[in-house]
């Protein structure tokens, strides 16, 4: 087997992430912040957000931040500043979240019992080799950004469990 690099950024990854969590893996998987690295869920009305967006807004010479130019798409601004807006931005920052069976749920005590794995800097490395070297299709959609939510599944489920299970 040949082995490829290949440089990507977390802006992209956590793209391809959102999709799992907002519905892309909904269909085999919970998820709880289990570890949060010491940082501070934040709403975007904090004021250091605005501080922030109104400092860079006054760098650009049309006065417009657009996508991805404002500090709640920037991983390096929020890990300095220690916060956090979404769960699916903590295994970014340093934290981990971990993964239930969602058939897996106690009705008694409302908790899920079926650990799948966890989400963190080393298991999504780990997962984006495992989909580049048994999912070429996928990790191909994942590297041209012709993602959809089942690119997102099967770049979670490797993450998360190292092989695809469902689907």
């Amino acid at each position: 087997m040949m082995e490829v690099r290949m440089n990507m950024n977390d802006d992209d990854i956590w793209s391809c992430l959102v999709g799992a969590f907002e519905g892309g893996s909904g269909y085999w998987a919970r998820t709880c912040v289990t570890d949060r690295a010491g940082l501070t869920y934040v709403r975007h009305d904090d004021p250091r957000i605005a501080e922030e967006n109104e400092r860079r807004t006054a760098e650009r010479p049309n006065g417009f931040l657009p996508y991805g130019e404002r500090c709640t798409d920037d991983m390096t601004w929020l890990r300095e500043n220690n916060i956090v807006l979404y769960s699916s931005m903590v295994p970014f920052l340093g934290g981990e979240v971990t993964v239930y069976d969602s058939e897996s749920i106690n009705f008694d005590t409302g908790e899920y019992e079926v650990v799948l794995g966890v989400l963190n800097r080393e298991t999504m490395e780990r997962g984006l080799q495992l989909m580049q070297d048994n999912s070429p299709r996928h990790f191909k959609d994942l590297m041209t950004g012709d993602l959809d939510s089942i690119t997102s599944d099967v770049m979670m489920q490797y993450m998360v469990m190292g092989e695809v299970v469902f689907g």
